[in-house]
């Protein structure tokens, strides 16, 4: 059990000198295993092959802990104690919800929607430092009476019953890495290995054990760590560079007492190795000289800036460079990811940005979730048409346009949807558009048969698991595994892989999650609402998980996740103060007074928010050491909705002390000075030309690199699009008379213009105006209202069904006795409303209070009346007689129904 530290400052050759001595133990036979962050297997694989003599190699694992745990586990048949974060959160939300009562100070706190997030990543964070709930559960004894001792204490009373869960349910309270540490001693790719742990700058102590447990059974064991071999002792200040890995090493040592050092010769280059070694120190020093390998650029926004990087890698693919050799570094991937994407496609560059990018842009995700909204908020016209719109339903676009407009002019409302009934009225305005009744009542049937089963599980209250079983019968009647396969296999015609591959995933990793849920929590009772929240949470945490398309591209990554990586060229953008560095607050269960008085108990938990700002110098010290020859900084000084940006406090200290010479200005425009270096990408540079050639219809001078750019693109196969991006330049706006064939299909009868003098008005007022609505026959779409004439329609109606009966019972006004009159004027609004538009006085409570207006007004009216018939001496002999309207389908109708 040999365990030797390897010391080295960044970009010093570590981990070439770990690759050496792996080799050479990999060609000797021995068992080699190469341990490095997860997020860096990958990058470690490829690095490791090309550093061979073949470039390539086999027997060598090259794992992350996650990996190895997986392998470990399996091997030990113990991978069932495997929780995802997912997993974790769904659990603590319905043990929480179960002992909510039993709260003291969180009680509040437990009824926020994230609070299960919040409370999984403090249990998560007690076990990478090896604290159990009994553990948490003395600190809390220990502490004097406040805040911090009742959250204390309802933490670990959660805690324990989370562990309790654990126990009972998979026959363990051990996670991941406990179970690990455990079982990495008995495993045999393990035992006698030579072990290699790269790439870390510190780790937890369940890391720790799992080191220990690792090197007791291997042969060697190397770990390399980030450091400054002559001042070592330095790093013991909370804001030194190393801090981190001083730690780290510390811990090691008392874990391996008889542990080596080695310090491994420094290969960085020279210039960027003199910058490191004198930017990064306590206090900056000056240098007289700029460092040429450098190179930073301040930009008006992030479109500016990323398309400056783009502008900047081309050049360098042109002079030589590969998209391999280029690596874009930011501090976090949400806000340059996407906008790298795109631009980077604009100019033909490949690219692949290691984000997890989320499913819920798949249509399948959107369909779930409109499915939900529609179950949870009653038949919600909004999310429906979202689901049937999302092309996974088996109806024909055409069916679901047709439907949705219907429904608009129709007045349908949810309530609507209730009862498997036909529809009976069709608007006015639809009689002609060829949506006729039969054919709307047809696609209504098909979307009642296909959601009501849902609707119907979901009403009430059952079983996690009967509420997955009617989710996966669902989609299974709606055939939408099929519809997902014939989707990947087009995409596959076509050569969409990337495409392929995430209709592929998507299926299944709703189906885990669906399997998963019943794992978890398959016995629990819970509302079809509470069903739902829980589904759209596991729905939002579905993420794709795509491989790089191509070996030669340019990677895009976050230095949290890339500062394993290593390149010839490095750009990182976003060098801006709030953003890199970031600014850190007090989050999570504990703040930053509650963690240090923890600490004097004797309870070590992660760090600060105090801490973690320190560290960001250590994080941009990484970022710019993953460069072998050359790096660019980049920043913006305003964001994409016009917020301003400040420059990194960095950056002037760059410029303070002489590393910078000339910071460029990037604002998007075109100089003449700059033009060339916009002509690196086709199609991309033709889009300067309209702007460009735009005065030589002035008769002004333009620049012979726009008619060069010109000339170049209509002698090389680019005639088309030239003509597409330039034909502003020659467009005149005038009116082109249209085709007489064209105008009598759209104007003429027989060959006959039939019109009226308003008619040719309309023509005068505005041409463009009339052949919109008299030629092509466009109009907006019919939208049902309830307006103040409508009011009126039935407040007559209804007093015309009162006089009618009065009259027939011999009776006039006067003989309605008081009491009588408010029931009366309800019961005959309730029945004459029932058939006004639909039914839709009942639709929502706007409408019924609408209702209860009207009423009030019927009220008033008939007390008039009333108190006009007492003292008149003559009366009605008959009323008035609204006309019934036939329609052109043979419907009567007694009350219009109002479109605009």
């Amino acid at each position: 059990m040999a365990v030797t530290i390897l010391f080295g400052k960044g970009n010093s050759g570590k981990t070439s000198y770990c690759f050496d001595r792996l080799i050479t133990a990999a060609d000797a036979g021995k068992k080699t295993v190469l341990l490095v962050p997860d997020q860096g297997t990958y990058n470690a694989e490829r690095r490791l092959a090309a550093h061979t003599r073949r470039h390539g190699f086999m027997g060598t694992r090259v794992l992350g802990f996650s990996r190895l745990a997986y392998l470990v586990l399996q091997e030990r048949n113990r991978e069932k104690t495997a929780l995802s974060d997912f997993d974790k959160r769904i659990v603590l939300r319905r043990l929480t919800a179960k002992n909510t009562e039993a709260f003291s100070v969180l009680r509040q706190a437990a009824e926020q929607p994230n609070f299960a997030e919040i409370l999984s990543a403090f249990i998560d964070e007690c076990r990478s430092f090896d604290i159990s709930a009994a553990a948490l559960q003395e600190s809390a004894a220990a502490l004097d009476e406040g805040v911090l001792k009742h959250k204390l204490t309802d933490i670990a009373f959660l805690y324990g019953k989370y562990e309790a869960y654990l126990e009972e349910r998979f026959g363990s309270a051990h996670d991941v890495f406990s179970a690990l540490a455990e079982e990495a001693g008995k495993v045999d790719f393990l035992r006698d290995a030579h072990i290699w742990v790269d790439g870390f700058q510190w780790f937890t102590p369940q890391q720790l054990q799992v080191l220990k447990a690792i090197a007791d059974v291997s042969e060697e064991t190397v770990i390399t760590l980030p450091m400054d071999p002559e001042h070592r002792t330095r790093q013991r200040r909370p804001t030194a560079l190393y801090r981190r890995a001083f730690e780290a090493f510390e811990e090691l040592s008392m874990l391996f007492p008889a542990i080596r050092v080695e310090i491994v010769p420094d290969y960085a280059a020279s210039e960027l190795r003199r910058f490191r070694d004198t930017f990064f120190e306590p206090v900056p020093e000056t240098v007289k000289t700029p460092v040429q390998a450098l190179q930073v650029c301040e930009c008006t926004d992030r479109r500016v800036e990323v398309d400056a990087v783009a502008r900047r890698i081309k050049t360098l693919v042109q002079a030589g460079r590969r998209y391999r050799d280029i690596t874009v570094i930011t501090r976090s991937s949400e806000s340059y990811s996407r906008l790298c994407e795109r631009i980077f496609a604009e100019y033909d560059i490949p690219c692949f940005t290691d984000y997890r990018r989320p499913m819920h842009i798949h249509p399948l995700s959107e369909a779930l979730t409109a499915l939900l909204e529609t179950v949870r908020l009653k038949w919600s016209q909004e999310a429906l048409f979202r689901l049937l719109k999302t092309d996974l339903m088996p109806l024909e676009r055409r069916e679901t346009d047709d439907l949705e407009l219907y429904c608009s002019a129709a007045g349908i409302r949810a309530y609507h949807w209730y009862k498997d009934e036909d529809w009976r009225r069709m608007p006015e305005g639809l009689e002609n558009k060829g949506a006729g009744l039969v054919y709307i009542n047809g696609i209504r049937k098909r979307v009642y048969d296909l959601l009501s089963p849902l609707w119907e599980a979901f009403a009430g209250t059952d079983s996690l698991r009967n509420f997955c079983t009617a989710l996966w019968q669902w989609l299974e009647d709606a055939h939408i595994g099929k519809t997902l396969a014939a989707w990947q296999a087009e995409a596959q015609e076509a050569g969409c892989e990337e495409e392929a591959r995430e209709h592929e995933q998507v299926w299944k990793k709703v189906i885990s999650l669906l399997e998963r849920l019943v794992v978890l929590c398959g016995d629990d009772e819970m509302s079809g609402a509470e069903f739902t929240d829980i589904l759209t949470e596991g729905l939002e945490e579905l993420h794709f998980t795509l491989i790089p398309p191509t070996a030669d591209h340019v990677t895009v990554t976050s230095i949290e996740r890339g500062y394993t990586s290593r390149s010839p060229v490095i750009f990182v953008c976003g060098v801006n103060d709030g953003v890199f560095p970031l600014h850190h607050g007090e989050d999570g269960l504990l703040n930053d007074k509650e963690r240090r008085a923890l600490k004097k108990t004797g309870l070590s938990l992660g760090p600060d928010s105090r801490f973690r700002i320190f560290q960001e110098r250590f994080l941009f010290y990484l970022a710019l050491t993953r460069a072998d020859n050359r790096v660019y900084l980049s920043w913006a000084l305003a964001t994409e909705g016009g917020d301003a940006l400040l420059p990194s406090p960095w950056v002037r200290q760059l410029a303070e002390k002489g590393y910078v010479d000339m910071i460029d200005k990037e604002d998007g425009s075109v100089s003449e000075e700059k033009a060339g270096q916009y002509l690196v990408a086709v199609p991309k540079s033709f889009r300067n030309l309209p702007f460009r050639l735009r005065p030589a219809k002035q008769g002004e001078p333009v620049a012979d690199i726009w008619w060069a750019l010109y000339d170049w693109a209509c002698l090389h196969g680019y005639n088309e699009y030239v003509r597409m991006m330039t034909a502003g330049l020659f467009y005149k706006n005038a009116a082109v008379q249209l085709p007489f064939a064209v105008m009598n299909k759209l104007f003429l009868k027989n060959s006959v213009l039939k019109g009226s003098v308003t008619l040719l008005e309309r023509y005068r007022r505005c041409p463009f105006a009339f052949f919109v609505q008299y030629g092509l026959k466009l109009s907006q779409r019919l939208m049902y209202s309830f307006t103040a004439p409508d009011f009126g329609t039935v407040v007559h109606e209804v007093l015309r069904v009162i006089g009618s009966e009065l009259l027939g019972a011999n009776k006039q006004w006067r003989d309605l006795k008081d009491e009588e009159i408010e029931p009366l004027c309800r019961e005959k609004t309730d029945k004459i409303a029932a058939e006004a538009a639909g039914n839709i006085l009942f639709s929502d409570a706007y409408f019924m209070q609408i209702k209860e207006r009207l009423i009030a007004t019927l009220v008033r009216t008939v007390y008039q009346l009333k108190a006009f018939t007492a003292v008149f001496p003559h009366f009605p002999l008959t009323l008035w007689k609204n006309p019934s309207v036939i329609t052109k389908r043979g419907n009567t109708r007694n009350l219009p129904c109002r479109t605009a």
